[in-house]
């Protein structure tokens, strides 16, 4: 909580920063992992190694974790050039002063509860494994989803805020995707999302098949098989422009 309660009162947002917001276990890598791949193109694609491998740019940085998660600021955050990345696991209610003031950009992907449920016990599970410590049982990790006692809020209450946000008439600042459609077509999912941040491809890069590298190269069995995902360092995410 202490993070989250940092960014409310400290985090000077940009109009034009970009947010991912998620709630844990709903997607968050493959989001971030998608749009530092279509950010850098093409020179995603032009160096001899894989950038995601490399450079670790699907870990962009948490603002409630790695920059407000001690308590303090983190001070490069003003040399980061605009468009900043940033993701957040915050709920719209407790940072809605700040994105909305300003009116940055936030990319919200949402799960559904059943799924999202599942792949949060599995992830619990395997932390506590790791910490020797026994498994948490499935209906205690569905009762505390249920009951919202995380940072991040009750499910209900968390994708409503975002969702209600990107109903608005005139220039809404907020994107709501769903996970079940990046999983059925991400391809269409991917060109509206580029669209919305402002990167989006041309014709020539769609006719050239650009889309499909990016959605096949950012493919779950490659995230989940880089090591720097696992071990790696999350880093500033600055954003090169096309």
């Amino acid at each position: 909580m202490v993070g989250s309660k940092m960014v409310q009162k400290l985090f000077e947002a940009r109009p034009t920063d970009i947010i991912m917001a998620t709630l844990p276990k709903s997607g968050t890598t493959w989001l971030k992992a998608l749009l530092f791949a279509t950010d850098r193109q093409p020179q995603f694609f032009s160096l001899p190694y894989p950038q995601l491998g490399h450079l670790n740019p699907h870990t962009v940085s948490f603002l409630e974790g790695e920059l407000y998660g001690d308590g303090v600021r983190v001070p490069e955050m003003d040399s980061i050039p605009s468009p900043r990345f940033w993701a957040t696991h915050i709920s719209r209610s407790i940072s809605y002063p700040i994105r909305c003031r300003l009116r940055c950009r936030v990319v919200y992907l949402c799960r559904n509860p059943k799924d999202n449920i599942v792949s949060y016990w599995h992830f619990i599970s395997k932390l506590r494994k790791k910490n020797g410590r026994e498994p948490l049982p499935l209906d205690v990790c569905f009762d505390r989803f249920c009951q919202g006692r995380s940072h991040s809020g009750p499910f209900w209450d968390h994708m409503l805020g975002y969702w209600k946000a990107s109903l608005r008439v005139r220039g809404s600042n907020v994107l709501f995707m769903r996970y079940e459609e990046l999983m059925k077509d991400p391809a269409a999912e991917l060109k509206r999302v580029a669209e919305f941040v402002g990167c989006p491809f041309t014709q020539e890069e769609q006719a050239n098949g650009v889309v499909e590298d990016i959605v096949g190269t950012c493919g779950f069995e490659k995230l989940s098989n880089l090591e720097v995902n696992k071990v790696g360092k999350r880093t500033l995410f600055r954003h090169n422009g096309r």
